[in-house]
């Protein structure tokens, strides 16, 4: 693909041509996600890793509305996230009903050092790092 157009917004716009290389590395995060979650069929599972990566805040939460719509449609979503604003936004799903409590399962994960100086990952369920969402 040497070539995109994108839509331009303005009085008598109709698009401009776009090099990839001239495209924000924003778009060159998300449009994966969005062309995946789009093949996706009811079942089947896609596992996304920092969705929220050089997206501005407000694109954050637009891209998790979206995998909440897809998680909704029978589709499994498992997320790894640094964001606060991503997960904010799926609690609020949990709140107002949007998500069913049963999907959504949410874990943290923080990286520690024993006495030995060797790594360990230990879990805890009142910390937040990665989101499963799936329709039951």
């Amino acid at each position: 693909m040497s070539r995109l157009v994108f839509p331009s917004f303005g009085k008598g716009a109709i698009g401009t041509v776009q090099h990839p290389k001239q495209i924000s590395a924003g778009f060159h995060q998300v449009f994966p996600i969005v062309v995946q979650l789009g093949r996706m069929r009811q079942g089947e599972l896609i596992a996304v890793e920092n969705p929220e990566a050089h997206l501005h805040p407000a694109l954050q939460i637009k891209i998790t509305e979206m995998l909440i719509a897809h998680a909704n449609s029978g589709r499994h979503i498992f997320v790894e996230t640094h964001s606060d604003l991503v997960v904010r936004r799926t609690m609020r799903g949990l709140l107002s009903e949007e998500i069913p409590q049963a999907s959504v399962h949410i874990y943290f994960s923080e990286l520690t050092r024993s006495e030995e100086h060797t790594s360990e990952l230990q879990s805890h369920l009142n910390l937040v790092c990665r989101l499963l969402l799936e329709k039951k």
